[in-house]
């Protein structure tokens, strides 16, 4: 059977986080080598070679303590550098944890454990562009309050298996209550395979997060997490394939007609992730021209936003930017349509309705009432700019 395959450059153009899922405890999962901007990933089995297995309970013990652990394996040690001890360094360039602060991991992948952006991170953030451009295209369906609720355990709640079923399927798949649901077999990006995605280094950084409060925006470094991440300026390659015969022989037999084109070309695809991208990036820029700002801490944000949306105004027929993983918000979520406006400029959903979505997405903020932006939280880069954006660089038909 024939394959359409490409590979893809793919460019880091703002640090990028996919988690693990694991959180990595100082003093215990990681080291700080300050002289040496380096933070190392424990290796268990290389602090008992190095320390001995009769001297783990002390081990323990300052650990329990909240000591730092690093005097004591110099003294064991003479000279110690981080690759010593650890299964992994990162770069630290910036702000240093404490001692013990939890960090969250970078998802390593392969037989070689690099840090990478799995292959599905990157459809799925391809398909939220999509749906968002279907959406905007033709809002009807979500315009009506019982196409965005399910039946759950408790009730009706708001949840998007009926817009993706909608606008991503080729027919109509209903459960077990007659509510539509997604089915993968329906949906035409089946055919749009992009491996994972291995990167060379990670380094770790503050996602610092603004909060809009009562009165005006305002950094929350307590509560800005620690990140490992594949950095700005990384390169890698990957590969997407499609199967060409495949789609060809379902649309000719009448079983998808669906969104075919997306899997079909990828100009055509890379143009509708642009278009969606700066959209997003222009609605983030009006918003913030219209906010009243009495300090310059997000200055060198704003001033990223504008410099990404150049770049996607700009790129050519054979790349495209796009925004994924953690720090991201959920101005790039699947549900971020819900703000959008229609093709004659009208808001897609009533007001009412709109409410009904933001308080099912973030509950907490029924308490700041309406007058509140939302998302009211934005995260940065150590303070430096937004994270999450890639470029993907079409380099080669098959």
């Amino acid at each position: 059977m024939s394959q359409s395959t490409h590979t893809l450059q793919i460019e880091t153009l703002t640090p990028v986080h996919v988690g693990s899922g694991r959180n990595l405890r100082g003093n215990f999962d990681y080291s700080i080598f300050s002289q040496e901007k380096q933070i190392a990933m424990l290796d268990e089995r290389k602090i008992f070679d190095l320390i001995g297995r009769d001297q783990l309970p002390v081990w323990l013990a300052m650990i329990e303590k909240g000591e730092d652990i690093l005097p004591y394996l110099r003294q064991r040690k003479p000279g110690l550098q981080s690759s010593d001890i650890a299964r992994r360094v990162a770069a630290l360039p910036g702000k240093e944890p404490g001692i013990q602060a939890e960090l969250r991991e970078q998802i390593h992948l392969g037989a070689a454990q690099y840090p990478s952006i799995p292959g599905s991170s990157l459809k799925g953030a391809i398909k939220t562009a999509v749906l968002a451009t279907l959406i905007r295209k033709d809002p009807a369906f979500v315009q009506k309050e019982e196409n965005l609720s399910v039946m759950g355990r408790k009730g009706s709640m708001v949840k998007d298996q009926k817009i993706l079923a909608h606008y991503l399927n080729q027919k109509e798949n209903r459960n077990r209550n007659g509510e539509l649901e997604p089915s993968p077999n329906e949906d035409a990006f089946r055919f749009l395979r992009i491996s994972d995605a291995y990167f060379a280094a990670t380094s770790v950084l503050p996602a610092l997060m603004f909060n809009m409060g009562y009165t005006d925006w305002k950094a929350d470094e307590k509560r800005s997490p620690f990140v490992e991440c594949i950095p700005a300026g990384q390169i890698t390659s990957t590969r997407l394939q499609m199967p060409q015969d495949h789609i060809q022989l379902v649309e000719r037999k009448g079983y998808m007609k669906k969104n075919l084109q997306f899997v079909q070309e990828l100009p055509y695809l890379f143009q509708t992730i642009n278009k969606h991208t700066a959209h997003v990036l222009q609605s983030e820029i009006d918003f913030w021209k219209e906010e009243k700002l009495d300090y310059t801490a997000l200055d060198s944000y704003i001033e990223q936003l504008e410099e990404l949306i150049q770049q996607t105004n700009s790129i050519g027929p054979n790349a495209c930017i796009l925004r994924l993983g953690y720090g991201s918000g959920w101005d790039s979520m699947t549900g971020r349509w819900a703000k959008d406006n229609d093709a004659f400029g009208d808001f897609i959903l009533e007001e009412k309705v709109w409410f009904m979505v933001t308080g099912a997405s973030r509950p907490g903020d029924s308490k700041y009432g309406n007058d509140v932006p939302f998302p009211k939280t934005r995260k940065s880069a150590a303070g430096a700019g937004p994270m999450g954006f890639v470029k993907l660089s079409l380099q080669k038909l098959g």
